[in-house]
């Protein structure tokens, strides 16, 4: 039937769809999954009101149920992201800053609830496309599996306004609670949430899903644990897995309780995901776990190939602290590094990204090792217009007053005497990350 080639068998999957859904079954049953994949993408631009209804659903559930135990599951699924448009969808969204738990914690909890609850589930990735390749550590991550990153949605690739709007879809947060300030007329579309940052007691009135808001070192130990719960009907495959699995290790620094960042569930969490995919075998699983951590360290901190501004937009953040905007860019350079980059033009780089936000000051944390020795830098940058001035000088004072990062004002050396108007400081607390400066931040200026 298969060795005419797929033109043939398009023309012949057309004339099934017009003859019974009996016949489209046996295709289904007992056809090649590749093959049928590929007339799906063309069906449904010859006959998209009679392709889709029925055929991707049971394209979808036949692939899932074949390669259950393989990323072809995970490929597949992504790959009826048209489809799932057509019905009422359910993004599953990250946040902004779209680092590795809020991906892989998107991808896993769609691909979940696609299985379990049959929800018309879609990722959405919260970056362009092309800010994709600044994620060093996701890029091997995914490419290592066999992950096809082309089947991703990314925020600029997919009008959520819109289907607001409509009220056509229906919006599940991961890795955030609060959407941040450009998202925030999406709030009547959120429906859930899972995360594990401070609980911000939003969108109740909207949340007919799950919503599981519990402190944890990564937000994929929660979708992991919704994964084991017994009464869950979804099957994890062990690339996925491997996923959630890697993504809990960089979070919590391979589980090390000294960085403060693991909880018991993180670990709880890890050792059934390390059953996944190393087996039983404590031998083999110490020897996964070492290779996967060390590798997505080596990854996370290859920044050779970004400019100043590349690194600043690699992982940021939004804010308003009271009145006032402004962004924390978490950076994997010391400032030394990032500013010979470009020490010409760094000013120059900073004051248009400052004004390409609209934020009135910039927080650059940077985030590095000297050796085996992790260390943390922090660097307050001032934007160009008036109002930035009077509002530098209470951010500064509010980091100076903070005495449990035990900072200390750094050599003006560190970068050219005219590159920037800033201050610059070590971070004697290095456990102190974004996530848990921001909030004291944003009491400081209530």
């Amino acid at each position: 039937f298969f060795s005419d080639g797929p033109d043939v068998s398009l023309l012949l999957c057309g004339g099934m769809l017009d003859r019974s859904r009996q016949d489209v079954q046996y295709l289904v049953d007992h056809g090649v999954p590749a093959l049928i994949n590929e007339m799906l993408l063309r069906l449904l631009e010859v006959k998209p009101r009679q392709a889709v209804p029925f055929l991707c659903d049971l394209l979808s559930k036949q692939q899932l149920r074949a390669s259950s135990t393989s990323v072809q599951a995970l490929n597949d699924f992504l790959r009826c992201k048209e489809a799932h448009l057509r019905h009422k969808p359910v993004f599953v969204m990250g946040n902004e800053s779209a680092d590795l738990d809020s991906m892989v914690s998107a991808i896993a909890y769609a691909f979940l609830e696609y299985q379990d609850h049959h929800l018309h589930t879609v990722p959405v990735i919260n970056i362009p496309r092309h800010e994709f390749v600044f994620r060093a550590e996701a890029l091997w991550l995914f490419e290592s599996l066999g992950m096809s990153h082309d089947c991703l949605t990314f925020i600029d690739e997919i009008d959520l306004a819109r289907f607001c709007n409509d009220r056509a879809a229906e919006l599940f947060l991961v890795d955030h609670n609060k959407l941040c300030p450009r998202q925030e007329h999406l709030a009547s579309m959120v429906c859930g949430a899972v995360d594990h940052h401070v609980d911000e007691h939003l969108y109740t009135n909207t949340c007919t899903r799950r919503r599981v808001i519990h402190p944890s070192g990564s937000a994929c130990t929660l979708v992991a644990e919704a994964f084991f719960e017994p009464s869950c009907g979804a099957t994890l495959p062990a690339a996925l897995a491997k996923m959630l699995l890697a993504t809990i290790l960089v979070d919590t620094m391979d589980l090390d309780p000294a960085k403060l960042k693991v909880t018991p569930r993180d670990v709880v969490a890890a050792e059934k995901l390390l059953g996944v995919v190393a087996g039983d075998d404590t031998t083999a699983q110490r020897a996964a776990r070492a290779a996967l951590f060390d590798t997505l360290q080596k990854e996370k901190y290859n920044t050779a190939r970004l400019s100043v501004q590349d690194s600043l937009r690699k992982d940021y953040k939004a804010y308003k602290f009271g009145p006032y905007p402004v962004g924390i860019a978490s950076v994997l350079d010391n400032i030394h590094d990032l500013v010979a980059k470009d020490p010409a033009n760094f000013s120059s780089v900073c004051d248009s990204f400052c004004t390409q936000n609209q934020i009135l000051g910039l927080i650059i944390m940077c985030a590095y090792f000297v050796e085996r020795e992790f260390r943390r830098e922090i660097v307050v940058i001032q934007a160009g217009s008036d109002e930035a001035g009077s509002f530098y000088q209470k951010l500064v004072g509010s980091l100076e007053a903070q005495a449990d990062l035990d900072l200390k004002p750094m050599n003006r050396k560190v970068w050219p005497a005219t590159a920037v108007n800033g201050s610059c400081y070590s971070q004697g607390n290095t456990a102190f990350s974004r996530k848990k400066l921001s909030p004291l931040l944003e009491k400081c200026f209530q």
